[in-house]
């Protein structure tokens, strides 16, 4: 499957609910460079694969860093506080690097051995894919082998672009 920036985009812009965390045109100017231009790269190497718990954490964390290397974090939160990239209060800017880093340290170690952290959770897959805004009908299709990242991109964007507790559909 050959998924462009330009797909990508185009699921963000039909998408409410991703469109609702991007409430300003510079919001989704800073976004829609980033999908167009960023993203595809970031995720070469996760689009074709299987859609399964392990790369759906795995091509967040690809598109978390992606943000923080090419700037998309610190463009949201300037049009976030109204204000030009280079005001952004240099608290700020250390306090998001932190969340970021926060967040990488705690997905990383259950990337690298999801088996073990679903056995010392007494999880499943089902349970942790639950926890993400993945439809009923989407979880079942990732369990049966039926999807790959890219698909996941293309029919619910924000399980990869935002991973906030109200990303839920339900």
């Amino acid at each position: 499957m050959n998924i462009t920036g330009e797909d990508i985009w185009q699921a963000v812009e039909n998408d409410a609910f991703m469109m609702s965390r991007l409430p300003t045109e510079a919001h989704r100017a800073a976004m829609r460079v980033y999908v167009r231009n960023w993203l595809p790269a970031a995720l070469s190497n996760l689009l074709d694969s299987t859609a399964s718990v392990e790369t759906v954490f795995r091509a967040q964390l690809a598109h978390a860093h992606c943000c923080e290397v090419t700037g998309l974090t610190h463009l949201l939160t300037a049009a976030d506080m109204k204000v030009q990239p280079h005001h952004i209060p240099e608290f700020i800017k250390q306090m998001t690097r932190g969340l970021y880093e926060y967040a990488f340290s705690r997905l990383k170690p259950f990337v690298d051995d999801v088996q073990l952290f679903l056995d010392l959770h007494d999880a499943t897959e089902r349970d942790v894919l639950k926890t993400t805004s993945l439809t009923p009908e989407n979880i079942g299709r990732i369990l049966c082998g039926e999807m790959t990242i890219g698909d996941v991109l293309l029919t619910q964007p924000a399980v990869v672009l935002d991973q906030s507790e109200d990303s839920s559909p339900v």
